[in-house]
């Protein structure tokens, strides 16, 4: 194998593992580590060692890691904050009084009472839950 032909299918690599990265990122919202040491050594075939380098791209891809991380638990906040917001209309719609009664036409009051507590402990609890984990209601 030629010298140039060999370097364009480390080339050819290197690419097809930098696509992997992006398109795990991009689906995700993180970079498997192994798979970010795959594309280094791909990276380090095709230049000579330069220690400066080398710690500069594995810098890199802890930085992107942790942004893909940090995006990820972003969506995953908003997507409870969805959800808490779609109990909230919920139980404002139990709390209008003919939803109430069609919805529990046949349930005593004690009955309705008790479900309109225990849908405010749980909006509670998510809210207390929330706000712990760092989001805001």
């Amino acid at each position: 194998m030629t010298a140039p032909r060999q370097t364009l299918e480390l080339l050819a690599d290197w690419l097809e593992l930098d696509r992997a990265v992006t398109t795990a990122e991009a689906t995700t919202g993180r970079v498997p580590g192994p798979l970010l040491i795959q594309r280094m050594h791909a990276l380090e075939a095709l230049q000579p060692l330069d220690p400066a380098a080398l710690r500069a791209e594995a810098h890199a891809n802890r930085v992107i890691e942790e942004a893909a991380q940090a995006r990820y638990a972003d969506r995953l906040r908003v997507d409870r904050l969805d959800r808490l917001i779609g109990e909230r209309e919920w139980h404002e719609a139990l709390t209008d009084p003919a939803v109430r009664a069609e919805a529990l036409d046949n349930t005593t009051n004690d009955r309705i009472q008790a479900a309109q507590d225990a849908i405010e402990a749980l909006i509670s609890a998510r809210v207390a839950a929330l706000v712990q984990a760092g989001g805001s209601p």
